[in-house]
């Protein structure tokens, strides 16, 4: 016969020769008690059947776990190219220049007589992160103008139109009211509410809804009061909810920004051209880029190359895949180019 536990008289065993019993006497009984239990501590009335429909997974078997119900930690797809400021391609900076470009992807916008000052800093980076970018500000006559910003290019982003979009940023400063986001829909900035100065990461955030058609997004963080300000984890997502920063595998994170910017030839010697070739002829390299460009890229030779009975190598052609590079022969006989000497590169601009 079944065994009867102390506190529920749940019968929790059955005996070999009554499976029968058991099945259709001892454990309706069983949870009957149970059915009864609940109905004490809970008020629940069941009248026979359950009330209010059908039990679902927290609203994902009927489709109802729409975006407002998301928490920050869902995980969704970042729009944003190098939002962990991870990658800085042209330096560590310090970069100061209005329009010049400091992590990759993310540029400098000077209002008036503004200053601001980007570097990339491995002591103050949010928790998990490698780095982040220190933005030193000092107050103009910019009124708030000053941005440090990534444009979402609409020939990138068409598929943003008329979508709402919620943007996130960890920020550090000691100064109130000196930091803030904003996101730039196609026809007017939306913005978000300042940092309060309390010395630690703080998320902030702005949501906004884009204009319809193909156009340019920007996001950026804004400074109004001068400040010293560590930016760490960007990440902007479809929806009004924010989502935290999750990290890109290492080789997807460096494709996105060669997608835009790429240097070829760091390492010395990666070109080594050489032919026999008549004076007066022109001989050429074909290279392709890792990474297909956003738009047919602006080229640019650095450095004095090394060459031997030719003139200083230059571009002949190129698109969003590759480009060539050549020389015309100053005499007959072997003619040859390389970028054996640190400093000799190619860089590859592709910012639409």
């Amino acid at each position: 016969m079944p065994n009867i536990t102390p506190e529920l008289g749940l019968a929790i065993a059955v005996d070999s020769d009554d499976t029968a019993t058991y099945l259709e006497t001892n454990l309706g009984g069983s949870l009957t008690t149970v059915d009864s239990l609940f109905n004490a501590s809970s008020g629940h009335t069941h009248s026979g059947a359950h009330q209010g429909g059908p039990i679902t997974s927290a609203g994902v078997a009927d489709g109802s776990l729409t975006n407002a119900k998301l928490g920050p930690d869902v995980a969704r797809a970042n729009l944003l190219t190098n939002g962990g400021f991870e990658l800085w391609q042209r330096g560590n900076g310090p970069f100061t220049a209005n329009g010049a470009f400091a992590a990759d992807r993310w540029t400098l916008g000077l209002a008036g007589t503004d200053t601001l000052s980007v570097s990339r800093n491995t002591a103050n980076q949010d928790a998990g992160s490698a780095t982040c970018a220190a933005c030193t500000f000092t107050l103009g006559t910019g009124a708030g103008g000053t941005v440090f910003s990534q444009k979402c290019a609409g020939a990138d982003y068409g598929q943003l139109s008329s979508r709402q979009l919620t943007l996130s940023v960890r920020v550090s400063t000691t100064v109130a009211n000196a930091v803030r986001l904003g996101i730039y829909n196609g026809s007017a900035w939306t913005y978000g509410a300042y940092h309060p100065g309390t010395g630690g990461y703080q998320t902030l955030t702005v949501t906004t809804t884009m204009a319809s058609g193909t156009v340019d997004g920007w996001v950026g963080v804004y400074f109004a009061a001068s400040c010293t300000a560590y930016l760490d984890n960007a990440n902007l997502v479809v929806g009004s909810q924010p989502a935290n920063y999750v990290p890109l595998h290492p080789e997807e994170e460096l494709a996105r920004v060669q997608r835009y910017y790429e240097i070829i030839g760091i390492q010395p010697g990666a070109f080594n051209f050489t032919v026999y070739q008549a004076a007066g002829t022109a001989v050429w390299l074909p290279i392709q880029f890792r990474t297909s460009k956003a738009v047919n890229p602006t080229l640019t030779k650095n450095g004095t190359w090394p060459v031997a009975n030719c003139n200083q190598p230059s571009f002949v052609g190129g698109g969003p895949d590759l480009f060539s590079i050549g020389a015309t022969a100053t005499a007959t006989g072997t003619v040859s180019f390389n970028n054996s000497v640190s400093g000799c590169t190619v860089t590859a601009e592709a910012n639409p």
